[in-house]
């Protein structure tokens, strides 16, 4: 499940993408990341995009921030998914379930995934603002790759090596 949910999270958000692969790993939920790599994971993968952009210190600054606001917008959304998404195979597992809280949990799902594309759409409206159109275009044709290089890194394998699918934009 996890080789299809990352593509589609890199789609959706690219960082909590991320954020979200940490968290849903086999290791106990803590509030704290378990190492510091997992918490430096944003920041690193900001930083490498800004190298491909050939962004200056001003520019990497505005970029960031943009990512940190639409993160932090994205993250209570991206928790309630993954809580909904939990509750709906909880009771899709029982022996009879109940369709009203199915169509219910169903909804609230499709909802976080509306909300979740609502703000891509509003931080690539934004970067594309921030950005040359070069810049904007390679960040376009990047950022899946940057995205996968850095969660495959921790998997053992290369950017080069990854079987997961290519994000259509």
């Amino acid at each position: 499940m996890k080789r299809t949910m990352i593509p589609l999270m890199a789609l959706l958000g690219g960082a909590p993408a991320l954020a979200l692969a940490a968290e849903t790993s086999n290791t106990p939920a803590t509030n704290a990341p378990s190492s510091g790599s997992e918490a430096q994971c944003p920041h690193a993968m900001g930083e490498k995009m800004a190298g491909k952009l050939g962004l200056d210190a001003q520019a990497t600054a505005k970029f960031d921030q943009t990512n940190e606001k639409f993160r932090e917008q994205m993250k209570p959304v991206w928790q309630d998914a993954r809580q909904t998404q939990d509750a709906l195979k909880q009771e899709l597992a029982k022996p009879q379930p109940d369709s009203t809280k199915l169509t219910s949990l169903s909804d609230q799902l499709t909802n976080d995934h509306q909300k979740l594309v609502s703000l891509q759409q509003q931080k690539l409206s934004a970067l594309k603002s921030e950005l040359t159109p070069e810049q904007y275009a390679q960040f376009l044709v990047n950022r899946g790759e940057v995205a996968r290089g850095m969660f495959h890194h921790g998997m053992g394998e290369s950017a080069g090596e990854s079987t997961a699918p290519t994000p259509s934009y």
